[in-house]
């Protein structure tokens, strides 16, 4: 047990495998651990970050309904799907958003109050996985005008990590460029740099590209004012 908790705190690279070798073999060892199935979660959070999304959806079905982290299990399948069909090609990309979608069936409505027993700051942080999985459906499915009305509903959660803020910024970007809206997305970066993320910098080195083949439309098209402005913005 406490191998695990070492294992699941570990967030260096070289430790990885080391880790996916301990919540494994704790699985094996003892299958009725009170504490198998946060294992088990942990165990399909490193067969997905593996690109083994099949692995880790069979992984999470052992996580029966009727336990504590049932939900957790739902959300991470939902979380799982979504990120297969972000990476699929051919007829696996809609054969993955059918099934993220239907988990995301399954957990709508999110209920803006924890159920009786529920630790509210566990449930709030649920629901903003939750969103982004259904904002990042919507960019999938090219709704990217309702992926960014998903983002706006929580991007005041008190619960965001700093992870979460910098997807809900990728998830932005990402519809602003189908909503061909450059000016907005430079905006979005600037507001990120101003605040003095670590993740900016890789952010913004991503998009100099993009605002570059903007400046260049803007200008071919003759419309130099919003080329300069684009210009201005994305400085």
């Amino acid at each position: 047990e406490l191998a695990v908790s070492l294992a699941d705190a570990t967030s260096q690279a070289e430790h990885e495998t080391l880790a996916r070798d301990t919540v494994t073999n704790a699985l094996r060892t003892f299958p009725r651990h009170v504490e198998a199935d946060r294992w088990l979660l942990r165990q399909a959070a490193f067969e997905a970050a593996e690109e083994r999304f099949e692995n880790a959806v069979e992984t999470l079905a052992r996580i029966r309904p009727d336990r504590p982290l049932a939900k957790h299990a739902e959300v991470q399948s939902l979380e799982t799907a979504t990120r297969a069909a972000e990476t699929a090609e051919g007829r696996d990309v809609a054969r993955w958003i059918d099934r993220a979608e239907a988990w995301l069936r399954r957990l709508e409505p999110w209920p803006s109050s924890p159920p009786d027993g529920r630790d509210p700051g566990e449930h709030a942080s649920l629901g903003v996985r939750v969103a982004l999985s259904r904002a990042r459906l919507h960019l999938l499915a090219d709704r990217p005008a309702a992926a960014l009305v998903e983002v706006a509903t929580i991007r005041d959660s008190a619960v965001l990590t700093r992870e979460q803020v910098v997807e809900g910024v990728r998830i932005r970007l990402a519809a602003f460029d189908r909503l061909d809206r450059p000016e907005d997305a430079a905006a979005e970066l600037r507001r990120l740099s101003d605040g003095g993320d670590a993740e900016s910098g890789s952010l913004l080195e991503g998009r100099l590209e993009v605002a570059l083949a903007a400046i260049r439309r803007a200008d071919a098209e003759g419309d130099r004012d919003r080329a300069a402005r684009i210009g201005s913005e994305s400085a």
